[in-house]
């Protein structure tokens, strides 16, 4: 699902363009993305550009974008779907960085080129690719893809739409799961998953506390929930993320099992909902990730309840082929623009009560924003 083609081979070359002008700003050559296998953090940069995702967690790829000519793709996997892949010069490497610096000695010396690697490139890749041609000739870019990234058009709106629906749709069947006693954390994730996989969902977590372990902002490491039964009056929470032909839904909900809170419950939960719907509300273009993040963490304080982790955490963060800037972090100075879409999350707790958690995705406009993720957040 991640490699099919659901944009039109005009969105990537406008891509691709956009990244060709900021080459040429800064006075480079070219421009080289690197991109590995493994999660969308590390694939998304050659993703969003060529449609090309990187196969293995051991695989790279590699695009040179120059400043004048036409883009190469260089990969390490033997049998792609070139009917799929957005780049017309596709070229096989074992050793890519041999590869790309042979393409770059083509440019002559006193050539200068920028380097976006981000989580991407890994150490022994970087050096070899120094050695072979020169590091005072890269200029560090890694956020040149990301802040296209951001900022997403018509076509990618609509894709991240579909995937809120579906993911609306998986964690409705993990919540109406967990609402029933005797249900698994396994058996709710199930569920979930079930109904995401059937609909286009790559999964990729659901993160699950609940009863005794719900001050957790998930139980377990690996899986991310446990295989204990829920039983009636436990607090339950639910991280759950995915994929739909390659963007985002990051949604997060609460309920207590068997439908029925105690006042110290309800009172913990409507905590956390009126947080973020603050948050919500008060978001608009041109607002730092730090100002959105104190309506947020200010709701909590007045509320007099704990944030766990949140100068860590966050409350929410961009979406779109992965985790995406503006963080709503205390320090990110970064500006919240029209055309992102981004989550506002938190984590509430009260000492004897537990712990919930609550996100929801938006799409933010020239007016304000518009809710992607609403679903039922009351279940009580």
């Amino acid at each position: 699902m991640l490699a099919a083609p659901l944009l039109d081979s005009s969105e990537y070359a406008a891509r691709r363009a956009a990244l060709t002008r900021r080459c040429r700003d800064e006075g480079l050559d070219a421009i080289v993305v690197w991109s590995k296998g493994g999660h969308s953090d590390s694939a998304a940069d050659v993703f969003y550009l060529a449609n090309f995702y990187p196969r293995f967690n051991r695989s790279q790829a590699a695009l040179v974008v120059p400043a004048h000519g036409e883009p190469v793709l260089f990969m390490d996997v033997l049998d792609p779907r070139r009917d799929q892949i957005q780049v017309s010069d596709v070229r096989f490497a074992f050793d890519l960085p041999a590869a790309v610096s042979s393409l770059l000695a083509e440019f002559g010396s006193g050539s200068r080129f920028g380097l976006v690697g981000g989580p991407a490139l890994l150490a022994q890749t970087y050096l070899e690719l120094v050695r072979l041609s020169a590091a005072d000739r890269f200029v560090p870019l890694d956020d040149a893809v990301v802040d296209l990234r951001v900022q997403k058009s018509p076509a990618e709106i609509e894709l991240i739409r579909a995937a809120a629906e579906i993911g609306r749709g998986a964690l409705d069947a993990i919540t109406r799961a967990a609402l029933r006693p005797g249900t698994t954390e396994a058996q709710a994730v199930a569920a979930g998953y079930a109904f995401g996989v059937e609909h286009g969902t790559v999964p990729i977590d659901a993160l699950i506390a609940s009863g005794p372990a719900s001050d957790y902002y998930c139980a377990a490491q690996v899986p991310r929930w446990e295989g204990r039964a829920l039983e009636k009056g436990d607090l339950f929470h639910v991280d759950h993320a995915g994929y739909v032909g390659g963007y985002m839904f990051d949604a997060a909900r609460s309920l207590v099992t068997g439908g029925r809170a105690s006042q110290a419950q309800a009172d913990l939960l409507d905590a956390a909902i009126a947080a973020v719907d603050a948050g919500i509300e008060a978001v608009r273009p041109g607002m730092t990730g730090a100002q959105l993040y104190q309506v947020v963490e200010d709701v909590l304080v007045d509320q007099g309840v704990n944030t766990p982790q949140s100068e860590l955490m966050g409350h929410g963060h961009g979406i779109g082929l992965g985790f995406e800037w503006p963080f709503v972090l205390p320090f990110e100075q970064r500006t919240i623009q029209a055309g992102m879409t981004i989550s506002v999350e938190t984590m509430a707790a009260r000492p004897g009560v537990g712990s919930v958690y609550f996100e929801q995705n938006v799409l933010v406009t020239e007016a304000g924003v518009e809710v992607l993720s609403a679903s039922d957040v009351r279940y009580w």
